[in-house]
């Protein structure tokens, strides 16, 4: 025998199996009429990928430096300084000073129409980029979850509320005229009418968080690389429209801004935060009335 010639017994082997590597798929489909019919065929299953991996929840990373940028500002520009900026140096100018609030049906209107556009330029963000609605906490996976993060949020809400009161109550006489536009705020409420006041709510609470932690929040990760600034400049953001309130209103909206913030992050669901946002402000809603009192009693 030739001692470059196989074996009788021995069979030819796979080059690609030789080299460690999956053979062709051609040869996994190869008919019986092939040369090398009656060969052990090697199939080697494994799962199938996605050509593009989906992107994690919060992550903007496949979004480049540039384009977050440019979105940021956007955002910034048409849901928050043209609806906002005016009104917020109208209420620095007007500090220590009354201020006549609008009609309980004006401010329903105003807030749905600001709602139709933070969904209307959520809804140009998802399409400019194709990206997943996850990247700004919308998921309809893990509902239970979502709604117990919620609730959850509602109490942070609450506890960071007692404690900065706490903080705050010894310093409030220095302060007066923050008290009497706070009192006028409330006074403003829809106090009587539920109906009215859980629209006006739902819709401020789903608006402030599609554009706060929705929009600018992933955006201000991706332009800065770190969720600790992300969320300092949101808030600080978010806290300054909120200056109608007062200078120490502002700050605690700063502080909620930040307790909500941490709530989105941890749950990586905007569901979750527009459910602890709508339920903190109808429930200060249901208190109005005995703070009033409360008030006038000083």
């Amino acid at each position: 025998m030739n001692e470059h010639e196989p074996a009788p017994d021995s069979k030819p082997v796979d080059s690609s199996a030789a080299r460690g590597t999956s053979p062709r798929r051609a040869d996994l489909f190869r008919s019986d009429s092939s040369p090398h019919a009656g060969v052990d065929a090697v199939v080697i299953a494994r799962p199938l990928t996605w050509a593009v991996p989906p992107r994690a929840a919060l992550d903007l990373s496949a979004l480049s430096p540039r384009d977050a940028r440019l979105d940021f500002w956007l955002v910034l520009l048409v849901a928050v300084i043209l609806p906002y900026g005016g009104a917020a140096l109208l209420s620095i100018q007007a500090i220590g000073e009354e201020i006549e609030m609008p009609s309980i049906s004006i401010s329903v209107g105003a807030k749905l129409i600001e709602l139709s556009l933070a969904l209307v330029l959520l809804s140009y963000l998802l399409l400019r980029h194709r990206t997943a609605p996850r990247c700004f906490g919308i998921r309809a996976n893990q509902l239970g979850q979502q709604l117990a993060w919620g609730v959850a949020g509602f109490v942070a809400c609450y506890v960071y509320l007692f404690l900065s009161a706490l903080l705050i109550i010894p310093i409030y006489q220095f302060f007066a005229e923050d008290v009497n536009q706070r009192v006028e705020l409330m006074r403003a409420l829809p106090t009587g009418d539920a109906l009215r006041g859980a629209i006006l709510m739902g819709a401020v609470a789903t608006h402030e968080e599609i554009i706060f932690r929705g929009l600018l929040l992933p955006y201000a990760r991706r332009i800065t690389g770190s969720w600790s600034c992300a969320v300092a400049i949101v808030a600080l953001v978010f806290g300054a429209l909120h200056l109608l309130q007062g200078v120490i209103g502002a700050v605690q909206v700063t502080g909620l801004g930040i307790v909500l913030s941490l709530i989105f992050i941890a749950s990586r669901s905007l569901p979750a935060v527009i459910i602890a946002h709508f339920g903190f402000n109808f429930v200060q809603l249901l208190l109005a009335p005995l703070l009033l009192k409360l008030a006038e009693t000083q």
